[in-house]
C-alpha cells in the first residue's frame, strides 16, 4: 500500500462528503443518493437499483456504511508498520474528511440504530407489564448495529494486531471525539436485556471485555490531557 493507494481511497471518500452547489434546491435524500452514486462509480460498484424508493433514514444508513468502508481502507493503509516504507502523508483537508466520515458513521449509523433498539426495550418505569412491545424491526436493527459496531472496533483493534491500537489519525479521532458514542452500542449489545434474548437476539458477550479496555484508554487520555486543561483528576 502506498501514498497513491491512500490518495485514491480519499478521493472516493470526498464524493460522500462533498458540498452540493444546488443543495438548497434539493431534498437531502436526493443529495445523498447523488453522492452515493458518484462514490460507487468511483470504486466501480453500484447502489441498489431500488434506492430511489428508500426512506431517508435508509439512505443515510447507506451513506454511513460507505463512509465506514472508506475509513477501513484508509486505516488498513495507515496502520501498516514497515520501516522500509515511507509513511503516507495526511494533509489537513484529508484529516477533515476522515473526521467528517467518522461523524457520518456515528450520526447516521450507530446513533439512530441504537436509539431504535433501546426504544423497543421493556422499561418498567415507563411501560406497564401488559403493554405489547413492537419487536418487528428488532432483529434487523440489532444485526445492523452489531455489524457497524464490530467494524468500528476493527479500526481500533484490527485482526492483524488485536492488542495494539494503530497509531493513526483515525484512531486518535475516535478516541478524542467518539469514544462515548462507541461505548454506548458496545454496552447495549453486550448486555442485551434478557427479556429480549432469543435465537437471533442475544448478548454479544465478546464485547464485554472491550469495555474495560476502552475505559482504561479513556482514563489514560484524560490523564495525559489534564495538564492542558483546567480539570483536575
Amino acid at each position: 500500500m502506498s501514498q497513491d493507494d491512500l490518495n485514491a481511497v480519499l478521493k472516493a471518500g470526498t464524493y460522500l462528503v462533498a458540498h452540493s452547489k444546488d443543495r438548497a434546491h434539493n431534498e437531502l435524500k436526493s443529495v445523498l443518493l447523488s453522492r452515493l452514486r458518484e462514490y460507487h462509480n468511483c470504486i466501480g460498484t453500484s447502489i441498489p437499483s431500488e434506492a430511489d424508493t428508500f426512506a431517508l433514514e435508509r439512505v443515510q444508513r447507506l451513506t454511513a456504511q460507505a463512509s465506514l468502508e472508506v475509513l477501513e481502507k484508509c486505516q488498513a493503509i495507515l496502520a501498516v508498520e514497515d520501516e522500509e516504507r515511507e509513511e503516507p502523508k495526511i494533509g489537513s483537508r484529508d484529516l477533515s474528511e476522515l473526521r467528517t466520515l467518522l461523524s457520518v458513521v456515528f450520526n447516521w449509523g450507530t446513533v439512530p440504530l441504537l436509539s431504535r433498539l433501546i426504544s423497543s426495550w421493556p422499561d418498567s418505569a415507563d411501560r406497564s407489564s401488559r403493554e405489547v412491545i413492537d419487536l418487528t424491526d428488532m432483529p434487523e436493527n440489532f444485526q445492523m448495529l452489531s455489524d457497524l459496531t464490530s467494524r468500528l472496533l476493527g479500526l481500533l483493534y484490527p485482526a492483524s494486531s488485536p492488542t495494539k491500537l494503530p497509531n493513526t489519525h483515525i484512531t486518535t479521532s475516535i478516541l478524542q471525539y467518539h469514544l462515548s458514542e462507541l461505548l454506548r452500542p458496545i454496552i447495549a449489545l453486550g448486555w442485551l436485556p434478557s427479556a429480549l434474548a432469543t435465537g437471533d437476539l442475544h448478548p454479544m458477550l465478546t464485547l464485554r471485555p472491550i469495555v474495560g479496555r476502552l475505559l482504561a484508554v479513556c482514563a489514560l487520555v484524560r490523564y495525559l490531557c489534564a495538564p492542558f486543561t483546567n480539570t483536575k483528576y
